[in-house]
């Protein structure tokens, strides 16, 4: 399969603008919630302007953070059931039960509201300016813990549900156990798997936060055929745990790259959706109960379901 190009430049200037870090300020755990930073509102007509992240609750809802629209959505299939605006710029989401987490980097802060008041709860930390680039969220499967990819800083910050710091996972830099720009995390019982951007690999730690191995090799060649990446990395956007496996999304390449426990490379997960042959950019990806694919097309406007169809290297 040839593929033609890669996202343009302007592209990814507008990535790096959207996904930078930034300040301000923030209600904090015990606040007024009439003073909350994001607000409740009725979903409106306004439509995805720039999907970023994804998670997806129990009852099926997606929610979906937009950086430019300074909201995040929630739909039922394809019809949005809710808004939360009066955001800055909204990155990492999560959700468990009636708690929804929310990265703010214009702010610097992840924000928890509840869901069934409809009301902002606390932030984690001391709040405003406690992150830099809150770029990604994960729950953990098996506790009450919140782990928080901080880009600009880059380390993950692991959190108890009421927003007291646990530990810090990684520091910056090139070795085993640093990061640079790290961009999205996966977490199971066993294992926390970090996306490693800058790197260019997936690195994966036990629960504690002690290294364990890294996955992937830099690509930097010309991507003529979909056989040349097996397990070379371009920029990794995204990750995700399913049963034993990892999934990797490289925005460059549009293609998820399946691994087993071991970080060998399996096989591909998902097609690149263009139908122009000319690649997307894909920014987030997680993995549904019934085993489907769900990732974020910016440019599009869009997020998309495919099957979690296992195909073999060709």
């Amino acid at each position: 399969m040839l593929l033609t190009r890669r996202p343009s430049a302007a592209i990814w200037l507008a990535v790096a603008a959207l996904l930078g870090a930034g300040g301000g300020l923030v209600a904090c755990k015990g606040a007024d919630t009439a003073s909350a930073p994001g607000a409740f509102v009725e979903p409106g007509l306004r439509s995805l302007s720039y999907p970023t992240r994804l998670a997806v609750a129990a009852d099926g809802t997606v929610f979906v953070s937009d950086a430019a629209n300074k909201a995040v959505f929630g739909y039922q299939g394809d019809r949005k059931t809710f808004e939360l605006g009066g955001l800055e710029r909204p990155l990492g989401v999560a959700v468990r039960g009636s708690t929804l987490f929310v990265g703010d980097a214009g702010r610097g802060t992840v924000e928890a509201y509840d869901l069934e008041r409809r009301a902002f709860a606390f932030a984690l930390g001391k709040g405003a300016g406690e992150f830099a680039t809150p770029n990604a969220i994960a729950l953990a499967p098996d506790g009450d813990e919140v782990l928080v990819v901080d880009s600009g800083r880059g380390e993950v910050r692991v959190f108890d549900f009421d927003g007291a710091p646990l530990r810090t996972i990684g520091r910056p830099g090139t070795g085993a156990d640093e990061f640079q720009f790290p961009v999205a995390l996966a977490v199971d019982a066993t294992r926390v798997v970090v996306a490693d951007q800058g790197n260019l690999r997936v690195q994966v730690f036990d629960r504690d936060g002690r290294w364990r191995s890294s996955i992937g090799q830099p690509f930097a060649g010309v991507l003529e055929d979909v056989s040349a990446l097996k397990g070379h990395f371009s920029r990794p956007q995204g990750v995700a745990i399913s049963d034993d496996r990892i999934l990797v999304l490289d925005s460059a390449q549009a293609f998820v790259q399946v691994f087993d426990g071991q970080g060998a490379f399996v096989g591909f997960g998902g097609p690149a959706l263009s139908g122009d042959r000319h690649l997307p950019l894909l920014l987030d990806l997680i993995v549904t109960p019934d085993r489907r694919l769900l990732l974020t097309e910016p440019g599009a406007r869009r997020y998309v379901s495919v099957a979690l169809d296992l195909r073999p290297m060709p």
